[in-house]
């Protein structure tokens, strides 16, 4: 049952795009950074602090803080600073044709029960 799936994944994998296999390795495996990728992709104009995305996703935030950083940093996700007395909100802003990648692989992960870890393993640049 396992190869079957591991199988259906290389098939799956063999079916993206090298640009955007390209892309979703930078910007990472890391289940969290998805699924923040997925919510913000979603709900592109929502400003949450890390507080209010841990309780709206159910994660601790030690591990967001950690991906928001890194999406930061890969220009996915924006800090806006409110000032001395608000903590600083993150708000989604990848370029446009960031956005194409990112839709078609969100598309490939809601069409399957794969999660985008197991996905990008199987990546043959990988």
């Amino acid at each position: 049952m396992k190869n079957e799936r591991g199988k259906k994944v290389i098939e799956l994998v063999n079916n993206i795009d090298e640009p955007v296999r390209k892309y979703v390795a930078y910007l990472g495996d890391s289940n969290i950074s998805w699924e923040l990728i997925k919510f913000y992709h979603y709900n592109p104009y929502t400003l949450f602090t890390v507080e209010r995305l841990s309780v709206f996703l159910g994660r601790d935030k030690k591990d967001l803080e950690k991906s928001v950083d890194e999406l930061i940093k890969k220009n996915v996700l924006q800090k806006i600073s409110q000032g001395k007395e608000l903590p600083e909100v993150f708000t989604y802003n990848p370029p446009d044709i960031s956005l194409n990648h990112i839709e078609k692989f969100l598309e490939v992960i809601r069409q399957t029960n794969f999660s985008p870890q197991e996905i990008i393993s199987k990546f043959p640049d990988k």
